[in-house]
Formats: C-alpha cells, structure tokens, sequence
C-alpha cells in the first residue's frame, strides 16, 4: 500500500521549497533592515556623510568583497557593528600638489571618486592585515586655530601620508557606544594601522577633529609612542571664529552639547550659546593640560600665535623626529601663505587676522573667553617649558646621499674589534652556556631604544654607514614572543610534516643542493620530514644531550605555507620604513628554530638584515667585510661557496690558514626581544644558546663593502 502517491511527494517537496524560500528573503531582508537602521541612525544624527554613504551601499551589498587588499585601499568608513569597512584608493598624488583644495579628509574623499571599481569592503580579519606605514605624530587642537594649515604643509611631502579629521577613528572615538574602552583601543589600532596601507609613504599623520580633543588619553593608551602636539589660540579670537555668523541656527560644533555633557560642566541648559561654547572648548584645553603634564616627553602644546616657521624649525624635527629637506621646507613655507581651506582650485592668500578678530569680539564673547582663561594661561606657561626641552633635543641626522659614496674602506671607527682569535680563546664555540666574564654579554654593538625617536635616529645614522647594532623595546617584537607559545605554535603548524636538516653533529655548514648536484659532493647534513610535535620532541634531546651529538634544525620562509610570520611580524613588512631599507629586493621572512649548542658556520650574506629573537639566545661573532681573505672561503661555484672551510670550534692550524691570525672581530649575545642589524657582506658565526626561534628579513644590497668582497673572488 502506497502512503504517498508520487504527485503527491512531488507537490509536497514544492511546498516544502517554497517556504524555505520565503524564510531566506525574509532573513535576508531583516538583516539588510538591521543594517539600514544602523545606518539611518548614523544619518539622522547627520554626523560624517562618507560613512553613512559607505554603510548605505555596504548594508545594499553593491561593492565587491575584499580578496586580499591592493596598495593604496584605505578605510574610508568602519562600522564596529559589522566589523567591516568600506575602503577606497584615495589620490593622495594630486593632494600633494594642492593640499589647501582638499583639506579635509571628506573633501579628498569626493576628489578621488570613492564608487565602483574604486572601492572595496574588508572585515576586521582583513584590516589586521594591512599596514606598513608608521604613525609619525598626531596633531590634536582647540578649534580653529591653525590645525587645517598645519596638516596641508605636512602634506606638501609627498612621502607624507596625511590624514585631516578623517571618518574611520572618530567614529571608533565617539560613536562606538556599545564598545569598552579596551575594544575601542584594538579597534583604533586596527583601523590606523590600516590606514598606512601604502608602500609611497615613508611616515604617517592624524589630524583629528577638535571634539577629539577630549579622548586624548584614549589615543595616548592606543599609541603610546606616538608623539603629538595640541595647537591652541587667543580664546577670544577662537570664539570669534566661532560665532563669526549671526545667524540663530548657524553650525556651530562647540554648541552641539547632550544634557548629560551639561550636567557633567555644570553647565545649565539656561546658558547662553557663548557660555556653552566657552565651556565645551574649555573642556578641550583642561583635556590637553592634563595629557601633556602627564606625557612631556612626547607631547609640546604649540600658540597658533607662533605658526608657522616653527614647524619645520622645531617641532617636525624635534618633536615628530621629521626632518623636511631644505626644497620641501621652501614648499611648506609657501603653503602656508595660502588659505588652507581654499576647495574648488581656488587658491586664497592667507592673511593674518589676530588683531580684526579681537576688534570684533562683543562682551558675550569676552565673557566666554575668561572660562577659558585660567587654562590659557597654563598652557602659555607649559609651552614655554616644553619648547625649552625640545630646544635641548638634538636635531635628528640626516644622512646626504652623498656620504654614502664614502669609500669603503672608510667605516666609523666603531664597532670596536679584538681579534679573532682572542674572541674564540675566551669563550669556545662549543661551549654555548654564557660564561661569566664581566661585559661579555653586552659586547661592543651600540643598543638604541627604539622607543626613544632620537634613539631610533642615531641607529638610522649607523644603519645608513653600514654598520650593525642592536635595538631594543620594539613593540611589535614584544608582541611575538609573548605570542610565540609553543601551543600556539603548534596550532599554527597543525600535523603538516616540513622539511627539516639533521646534522650528525653540532655543526649546520649550509650546502647548495643545485651546485652539488654536479659534483662529487658530500652533504654535511640531511633533509627529512617532521612536524611540529616530532621536531620539537627530537630538539629537546640536545638540551641534556653533549654538545657534538646529533642535532635537527628547521629552516622556514613565511608566505602562502607560514603566512601567520607576515601576519604576525609587521616589522617586517615590505614597505619603506626603519626596518626595510628597499623593500623592493625584500624576499619575505625567513625563521629558524635552533637547539643548544647548535653553530652556523662563519659565511657573508647580500641583503641588508635584520634579525629578530623570538625566543633563546643566541652568540654571533662577527667581522667586517675587510677580513674576507682572512676567513679562507670556499670559492664561487664550490657548494658551501661564501662559507669558511676554517672550524673554528677547533684549534686553528696557522701553518694551513696563516692569514686567520690577522681577523678581527666583535661578539654579541642576541636574546629574545632584540633586533640586530647586520649590514650586506658582515661574516657571521652564530651559537645557538638553547632552544631559539630567529626570525630575519633582508631589503636589497648596499655598495658598502661589495668591492672587498669582490676582491675575495665573488661577485
């Protein structure tokens, strides 16, 4: 007996279909409402226009989703609500040439048609992503007391990426109402760090909108680092400003107050739009006093009275540790005879309107301007003490590209170097554990804090000379060995088997697996197959068993396969910057995973590098390019070409390599934190002291030192 007939399944399976039809449009339908009531919201509070428009065509799903972020996308618009952010390739070009026509970041936005093929979304994971250009400093103000002029003439630089009161932080500021201050800080670095998504640009700079003004706490959590200074004015003639129309309903920010804000000021809703006006900005300058009293070193409260030569005088320099060339000091200071809000191409001389503007203040005026008083002149007194410090800050060093061109056998009498042979009596390669011999872990490499800018500019000095050094407290490097567990890691690397080398031995001499190939070759080690828990149980052996006893070694490049290195070490990140001298030759991140005892053997690289411990220790001995003849390499074509054939674990045979005698060389204790440059052509013999993670990044070749080398047999 048949239950169901056929036709009947037929039309029940219809029906079936039917509904859950209706049940997806419906869903989908009550989500995009969702959405368009958030933005609705947004609208009626008629607060930033580019995002509502953003968030519009985003909740009607018009722009195509992000696959991986093209140069120049940055984040116009973000909603913490969606985790998602429309951006847009924005013509920073044309803005160099004429800042004044776009000064503000709605204004570049309109001139760079951000529509269509122009823009995309990407969603949180993807904006964590992005980056590569470093914030230089912030820019926070009173009102209308010369903030505009000040981000036009940095913008002049084209290097200079420039943002003027943009979208995407105020609203994570002000108006991410559901998110904690600790949300609201990642979200800000997320969003910022995105917004440096360019590899044209050399540093980074907000401009923030005056309401800003009192979270400057919040961006200084956000940014510790990051220098900044407040511009403030006369009150009266910012006041002036403010109310220069009559008109009742005239806009007029310092007015647009919550009755939560009134109650907060002790402000009645009965006071007068001066007297609110007075307060609201007041409330702006005690936020300033008290961040600056709290952060001297890297704050400088500045009297638009004083604008503009000591911008690129003192505070660029001294301050943003930004020192404009002389032919972009001459384009600054012209721009800044020039109306920094002059929109439609129609450029207008500024003139200087101080003395009219305290003519025209009426007694309202007067009257508001003293609530402002008390705090005035505490930032007079402030900047006067802050400009003092600064004067005593060193100018930052610039190198002229002509003092690269020094001969290269010309090197800074630094770093201080013994000779080789005493580096090797006193502490023997094989013995690993540091030996207590006072100022041996230290070594001769100058350390800078790459907290301090000033610090970071003298490294820059030694860097541009092509000599190493070691830096410290770099922020992004903290985060990953804190990061780097080992559970971490093994959830990252999942069972995957990678290729890893296991040496009968201590001793890693790497080998051209191409070049050995045609000859009768040897391999000193062998390549197998393990993953991560399999590795890691067999490196564990060597922290109890003798030094010259097996050893495993694992070798990664970042990439497709360990995508989390890019992800992770930003540092390293292929764009212009401290760490990237031409990130056009960067080949990626390459990461070794060592055990105690283990030795590289002594050889020279091309690239300009930088290396990072992540974890353990290791002891590098190294020497300058001059020593190449007395290091006996093997030559050009042989396997282990660049290498040493010297063991210098071993008594040295001086009838066999006389010339070892004459080398000279300095050692350093790298730990996990610390950074180390190591200039193109430096010999390098490396000691793992225990179980290490080292990861290191090259950017392109120097002059320095190629014709020692070349002189050795290579190139």
């Amino acid at each position: 007996m048949r239950l169901f007939s056929p036709t009947g399944a037929l039309v029940t399976f219809l029906i079936i279909g039917i509904w859950v039809l209706i049940f997806a449009l419906v869903s989908t339908r009550t989500h995009q409402k969702e959405l368009e009531a958030r933005v609705d919201y947004m609208m009626a509070k008629k607060r930033f226009p580019e995002l509502q428009a953003g968030l519009r065509q985003l909740s009607r799903g018009r722009r195509k989703k992000s696959e991986g972020v093209p140069d120049g996308f940055v984040p116009i618009t973000f909603d913490a609500t969606t985790g998602k952010a429309v951006l847009c390739k924005l013509n920073f070009d044309e803005h160099h040439m004429h800042p004044s026509e776009t000064p503000m970041f709605k204004d570049l936005i309109k001139k760079s048609d951000c529509k269509g093929s122009n823009t995309m979304v990407a969603d949180i994971d993807e904006l964590e992503k992005m980056g590569g250009v470093e914030i230089a400093g912030f820019i926070f103000h009173m009102s209308r007391c010369g903030s505009t002029l000040v981000a036009d003439i940095l913008s002049v630089d084209p290097e200079n990426l420039v943002y003027s009161e943009s979208a995407p932080p105020a609203y994570v500021i002000q108006h991410c109402n559901s998110c904690s201050r600790e949300m609201k800080i990642k979200l800000l670095q997320i969003v910022m760090k995105a917004m440096g998504h360019s590899k044209i640009h050399s540093r980074m700079f907000f401009k923030f909108q005056s309401s800003n003004s009192p979270f400057i706490s919040l961006l200084r959590e956000a940014f510790p680092n990051v220098p900044w200074v407040f511009l403030y004015r006369e009150p009266v003639e910012v006041l002036v400003s403010q109310f220069k129309s009559s008109l009742p309903n005239a806009k007029r920010p310092c007015t647009r107050v919550t009755e939560a804000w009134r109650q907060k000021r002790n402000v009645p809703s009965s006071a007068d739009a001066h007297t609110v006006c007075g307060a609201r900005l007041n409330e702006h300058l005690e936020s300033a006093l008290r961040e600056a009293q709290a952060d001297p070193r890297n704050s400088q409260v500045l009297n638009y009275a004083k604008l503009p030569d000591i911008l690129w005088e003192t505070i660029f320099p001294k301050l943003f540790f930004y020192a404009p060339s002389q032919p972009t000091v001459e384009l600054m200071s012209q721009q800044s005879k020039i109306y920094s809000k002059s929109r439609n191409a129609k450029q207008q001389t500024f003139n200087g309107d101080s003395e009219l503007k305290q003519k025209k203040a009426t007694s309202e005026i007067h009257k508001a301007a003293e609530i402002m008083r008390t705090n005035f002149n505490h930032l007079e007194q402030l900047s006067s003490q802050g400009m003092a410090r600064l004067s005593l800050r060193p100018n930052p060093i610039i190198v002229p590209e002509s003092e690269l061109a020094i001969p290269v056998d010309k090197y800074l009498p630094y770093p201080k170097l013994i000779p080789l042979l005493d580096v090797l009596k006193r502490w023997p390669p094989d013995e690993p554990d540091l030996p207590d011999i006072p100022g041996i872990a230290e070594g001769s490499l100058a350390r800078f804090d790459y907290r301090d800018p000033a610090q970071r500019q003298r490294a820059l000095l030694l860097r541009n000379h092509e000599v190493p050094f070691i830096v410290t407290n770099v922020p992004n490097v903290d985060d990953v060995v804190k990061k780097w567990t080992d559970e971490y890691l093994r959830v990252k690397f999942g069972n995957k088997k990678r290729t890893v080398l296991r040496s009968t031995s201590n001793h890693f001499m790497y080998w051209s697996q191409k070049l050995a190939g045609k000859q009768n070759f040897e391999p000193p080690t062998q390549p197998m197959q393990m993953n991560y828990d399999e590795f890691m149980a067999v490196r564990a052996k060597a922290e109890t068993s003798p030094v010259e006893s097996e050893h495993v070694y694992m070798q990664l490049n970042g990439g497709r396969e360990n995508q989390f290195f890019d992800e992770d070490i930003t540092i390293f990140k292929p764009v212009k910057s401290f760490w990237m001298v031409d990130p056009s030759k960067n080949r990626g991140i390459n990461c070794r995973w060592g055990a105690r005892g283990i030795i590289a053997e002594a050889h020279y690289d091309g690239g300009r590098n930088y290396i990072a411990m992540l974890k353990g220790a290791k002891r590098y001995i190294i020497l300058p390019p001059k020593d190449c003849p007395n290091l006996y390499l093997y030559p050009r074509g042989h396997p282990q070409g660049r290498h040493s054939m010297v063991d210098w674990s071993k008594p040295i045979d001086l009838e066999k390599y006389p010339n070892f005698a004459k080398a000279e060389a300095t050692e350093v204790y790298l730990r996990a934190g610390e950074v180390m440059y190591l200039p193109s052509y430096w010999f390098h013999y490396i000691i793992s002291a225990g179980a290490s993670i080292q990861c290191n990044s090259r950017s392109g070749l120097a002059r320095r030192g190629r014709d020692l080398i070349a002189d050795c047999g290579f190139y």
